[in-house]
């Protein structure tokens, strides 16, 4: 799951020259990543002692989609540092 956030960081990364966090490209950073998760759980299937299992890509897409949601995060809470920032010097200022 962890490795998939990371793949579909790096997708993001590779798509969005310009760095913008717009939903379509992180959507297709996400599918991008499934995909891999979906080829690898092929690929298990062939390979003697494996066995490729369609849970396994539900924790893979949750891994991406879980990227997405900090990217959109780490993106809304950049909006506003000037208001956080207002607020702990009132909050400060109270103190005195």
């Amino acid at each position: 799951s962890v490795a998939y956030a990371i793949l579909t960081w790096l997708w993001w990364r590779a798509l969005a020259v310009r760095r913008q966090i717009d939903w379509p490209i992180l959507l297709t950073a996400a599918l991008l990543a499934t995909l891999y998760g979906i080829s690898d759980e092929i690929h298990q299937l062939y390979v003697p002692g494996r066995a490729g299992r369609l849970a396994d890509v539900f924790f893979d897409a949750s891994g991406a989609v879980g990227m997405i949601l900090l990217i959109r995060w780490v993106a809304w809470l950049r909006t506003f540092p000037e208001a956080v920032i207002l607020s702990a010097d009132r909050s400060d200022s109270h103190i005195l």
